[in-house]
C-alpha cells in the first residue's frame, strides 16, 4: 500500500467535493459560460428584438443562481442519503492506494475500486482531493486525512501516472 486516507464525510467535505464537481472542473465553467451566454443572448434578443438588452445580464445571473441553487440541493440531499444509510450518522471512508489501483471502502460496507486508466482528473480544493472517474465517480481524500503517505506525495503520483491535476495543494 503506498497511501492510506481516512475520513468521515460529514457536510463540509460533501460541500467542498461538490464545489469542484459543480462549478471548478474546466470542462463544466467552459460549457456553462457558453450556455449562460447563449441563454440570455437569445432570450434577450427574443424578448426585445435587440442584442443590447439590459435582459442578458439578468438572464445571465439568473442562470448562476440556478446553478448555485442546484449545488446547495445536491449537497443537501447527499448529506440526508448518506446519513440514512448510516442509521443517522455520518459515513466514514478509507481509500487504499496501491500500484495496481485505488479502493475505497466506506463505514456501510460498500466498496469500490478505480484503475488508474479510468481516472479523468483531480482536482485540488482547501481541505480534499477529489478524484474523478470517467464515468464521474468521485473519490475524495482529505488533505488532513493520510495515515501512509502525504498528500502532496499522493499529488506527485498521480502527476507521474499522467492524471491532469487542477488546483495546487496550500
Amino acid at each position: 500500500m503506498l497511501f492510506k486516507n481516512t475520513h468521515i464525510r460529514d457536510e463540509r467535505i460533501i460541500r467542498e467535493a461538490y464545489k469542484y464537481i459543480a462549478f471548478r472542473q474546466p470542462f463544466f465553467v467552459f460549457i456553462m459560460c457558453i450556455f449562460i451566454f447563449i441563454v440570455a443572448f437569445e432570450t434577450g434578443l427574443l424578448l426585445t428584438g435587440r442584442s443590447d438588452d439590459p435582459t442578458v445580464p439578468v438572464l445571465a445571473a439568473f442562470c448562476m443562481g440556478y446553478t448555485y441553487y442546484k449545488y446547495r440541493k445536491t449537497v443537501k440531499t447527499t448529506v440526508k442519503r448518506n446519513r440514512e444509510e448510516a442509521d443517522g450518522s455520518d459515513i466514514t471512508y478509507t481509500t487504499s492506494v496501491t500500484k495496481k489501483n485505488i479502493t475505497a471502502v466506506s463505514s456501510t460496507g460498500e466498496k469500490y475500486k478505480l484503475e488508474y486508466s479510468d481516472i479523468k482528473n483531480c482536482g485540488i480544493m482547501k481541505d480534499v482531493i477529489i478524484v474523478l472517474s470517467k464515468n464521474n465517480t468521485s473519490y475524495i481524500f482529505t488533505t488532513d486525512g493520510f495515515e501512509i503517505g502525504t498528500a502532496k506525495g499522493f499529488i506527485q503520483f498521480l502527476k507521474d501516472r499522467g492524471v491532469k491535476i487542477y488546483g495546487k495543494l496550500e
